[in-house]
C-alpha cells in the first residue's frame, strides 16, 4: 500500500500533553479504515477554523462576562443596600466574575483541545474521522454507501477562506430511526480550504467502488460473485414463468 500524505502524530508539550493522557486521548490520526487501499490521507481542519472557532469564543465569552458584570455589580450594589457591613456585596460580585471567568477559560482551554483532537484519514475507499474529549466518537463512511456529497460556507467561513464537507449515507437522508443516528451516518469534514476537491475526488471514487463491503472495487465483487440457482437469483417469479412458456412454445414448434 502506498500513500499520500503519511501519518504525522503532533508532538504536544505541556498543560496539552497532559490533558491528553489524563482523559486518554488519541494524539495521532485514527487507524486505516479495513480494506486494501492504494493512497491514503491524514489531515486535519485548516488553522485558520481554529481562528473561526476562537471568534465565535471570544463573541461568547463577551456575552459570559457581560451577565457575570452585570451580576456582580447588581449583587455589589444590593448587598450595599441591605447590609450594614458589606460583606454580602463583595462576596457575590467576586464569586458572579470567578464564575464567568472559568467558564470563558474552560471553554476557550476546550476548544483548542477538541480541535487538536479531531482527525480525519481518508483513503480509495472510505473516510474515517475521530473527535471528542470525554467520550471519543470514530465514524467511517465507505464511497459505495455515500448517497450526497454537499459543500457548505457560511459568511463567516468565506471571511477565513474555509468550507464544511458533508457527506452523507442512504441511512442520513431516511427519516426512520433516531436522528443521533442519522448524524451519526452523515460524516462532516469541517473547515477545510480543498473542500471542492475532495469532494470531486470521492464522487470519482463513488464510481468506481462497489455495493458491498469496505474498501472493495465493483469489479472484483463481481468476478467473486457466485452464479445463484433459478429462482435465488434477480429474476422474479414472473419473468421465469414466462421463460418457462417461452421455452415449451418453442419446443411446440420445433416438434410440429
Amino acid at each position: 500500500m502506498s500513500t499520500g500524505d503519511p501519518p504525522a502524530t503532533p508532538d504536544y508539550g505541556g498543560l496539552q500533553r497532559r490533558l491528553f493522557q489524563f482523559l486518554q486521548v488519541p494524539v495521532g490520526p485514527p487507524e486505516l479504515p479495513p480494506g486494501a487501499s492504494r493512497w491514503t490521507r491524514s489531515f486535519r481542519a485548516d488553522p485558520a477554523y481554529l481562528s473561526y472557532l476562537t471568534l465565535g469564543w471570544l463573541v461568547v465569552s463577551a456575552m459570559i462576562l457581560g451577565v457575570a458584570g452585570f451580576v456582580a455589580v447588581l449583587g455589589l450594589g444590593l448587598g450595599l443596600e441591605t447590609m450594614g457591613d458589606g460583606v454580602l456585596g463583595p462576596l457575590l460580585a467576586v464569586g458572579a466574575l470567578l464564575v464567568g471567568v472559568t467558564l470563558v477559560t474552560i471553554q476557550g482551554l476546550g476548544l483548542r483541545l477538541r480541535y487538536d483532537a479531531t482527525w480525519y484519514v481518508m483513503t480509495d475507499q472510505a473516510l474515517r474521522n475521530r473527535r471528542g474529549l470525554w467520550v471519543i466518537q470514530e465514524n467511517t463512511v465507505s464511497f459505495d454507501n455515500v448517497q450526497n456529497l454537499s459543500v457548505r460556507q457560511g459568511p463567516i467561513q468565506r471571511l477565513f477562506g474555509i468550507q464544511d464537507l458533508v457527506v452523507e449515507t442512504a441511512a442520513a437522508g431516511s427519516s426512520t430511526g433516531s436522528n443521533q443516528e442519522a448524524q451519526a451516518r452523515a460524516l462532516r469534514v469541517e473547515g477545510i480550504r480543498d473542500a471542492e476537491e475532495l469532494r470531486d475526488r470521492i464522487a470519482e471514487r463513488m464510481r468506481l467502488v462497489g455495493d458491498s463491503g469496505l474498501g472493495r472495487d465493483r469489479s472484483a465483487r463481481t468476478a467473486e460473485r457466485p452464479v445463484t440457482p433459478a429462482g435465488n437469483g434477480p429474476l422474479s417469479p414472473a419473468h421465469l414463468q414466462l421463460l418457462r412458456e417461452i421455452k415449451a412454445e418453442v419446443q411446440r414448434l420445433n416438434s410440429a
